[in-house]
């Protein structure tokens, strides 16, 4: 950890995006003494409860956000570095990237890799993916053209809908559509058939993809943090056991795996993609050939990024280094192989759900948390976000979903 004279000269890393993705990175920044910044364009991020950034940014608009920000940088000693963990600021960064080098230090993609990995109907069509295994799947524009609805209706049973583009669509038009904010998975031709329909009228793009079978812990994912030249500065495997939503959804209780096949069909994906900075691969495994089948990549810092801790990888210091040029390094917190990271509150929810499905009783839930080696609501520096998370909880709202 740095010292506080030291702490003075060294770049303030301002993270675009909260929840408990800019959460975590935040802790992981100022564990190490590095001075942080949060900018966020949602007003009840969970983020802005914390007290360890510097500086607060906060709007309702990622591009107006991002604009003070770079107005806020050339008053600073020294560029800021930017670290993304949402995809609306990641596409206000590619739409402001000819202001970006002289001001703050970040590490982008091209603007046809960061739309690939955003627009998730240009993914699924991308042909250099030719020679990595891909789900099957169709975009929908909107209006959705007949020949769109034919293809969706032709894809094997169960399909997931999931919005198209998160940094251009919110939490409410995919309510609208789908009647959840990130994706539904539907069983039933009929039931499909009628939101095809209800995103048509709510003028929601889509992408439909054929669910891929197994269970929920055959869901991987390769975490990578990409340089200039698009060398690995840190690169590792992690396998989640739940989901929210259940079958389809993000991780909200993962660990680390040590499954080289991983590693090589994110590196192929990623160098296909061409792309810089962080990136998560998203991979399920069929049960039947053990193939990883990859479904969906982030290209900024996802959620389970902190799981790394438990081996002593970050993509937030592999990001800071990289652009500060300095050595930040974490010890490695795992006590046991079968440590696990967990986002508490969504993990709870995501209980209730497998509860529901009649998959995972309340005492097998509980019995799994004496695994749990990192949380990431949790701190005993910064524990107030805690709290809020936990009265959200057990006093459910609707917010924004990232």
């Amino acid at each position: 950890m740095g010292s506080p004279s030291t702490a003075k000269s060294l770049p303030l890393a301002i993270v675009l995006g909260g929840t408990e993705n800019g959460l975590t990175a935040l802790r992981t920044l100022a564990e190490q003494g590095i001075p942080c910044a949060l900018a966020t364009d949602d007003s009840t991020d969970l983020a802005l409860a914390s007290r360890l950034p510097k500086h607060v940014f906060s709007g309702e608009c990622a591009d107006r956000v991002l604009e003070d920000v770079l107005a806020f940088a050339p008053r600073q000693p020294s560029p800021p570095v930017l670290l993304v963990t949402s995809d609306a600021f990641l596409r206000a960064c590619d739409r402001q990237r000819q202001y970006l080098p002289v001001r703050v230090g970040i590490q982008l993609a091209s603007s046809d890799a960061i739309d690939r990995v955003l627009d998730k109907r240009r993914f699924c069509l991308t042909s250099c993916l030719a020679d990595a295994p891909l789900a099957r799947g169709c975009g929908l524009s909107v209006p959705p053209s007949t020949e769109e609805i034919a293809a969706v209706l032709a894809l094997n049973l169960p399909v997931i809908l999931k919005r198209a583009d998160t940094s251009r669509q919110t939490a409410a038009d995919s309510r609208a559509a789908l009647g959840h904010s990130k994706a539904a998975r539907y069983d039933e031709l009929g039931r499909l058939a009628a939101a095809l329909d209800r995103a048509g009228e709510a003028e929601v793009s889509l992408l439909a993809q054929e669910y891929i079978p197994g269970d929920d812990s055959d869901h991987y994912s390769y975490m990578a943090y990409l340089g200039a030249d698009g060398t690995e500065h840190v690169a590792y495997g992690v396998r989640k056991h739940r989901l929210s939503p259940i079958h389809h959804g993000s991780a909200t209780c993962a660990s680390l795996v040590d499954e080289p096949a991983l590693i090589e069909a994110g590196r192929t994906v990623a160098h296909a993609l061409d792309y810089r900075g962080a990136i998560s691969v998203c991979f399920k495994r069929r049960p039947d050939t053990g193939a990883f089948v990859c479904y969906e990549v982030n290209g900024r810092l996802p959620l389970v990024h902190s799981v790394g801790h438990l081996a002593g990888h970050s993509l937030v210091l592999a990001a800071y280094n990289d652009q500060a040029g300095t050595s930040f390094r974490l010890t490695p917190e795992a006590k046991s192989p079968r440590a696990l990271w967990m986002c508490l509150a969504r993990d709870a929810r995501a209980a209730r759900a497998y509860r529901r499905a009649r998959e995972l009783g309340t005492i097998r839930w509980l019995w799994s948390l004496r695994h749990v080696e990192r949380v990431a609501e949790w701190s005993w520096r910064d524990p107030w976000p805690a709290m809020v998370s936990f009265k959200r909880l057990i006093r459910p709202r609707r917010s924004p979903a990232r």
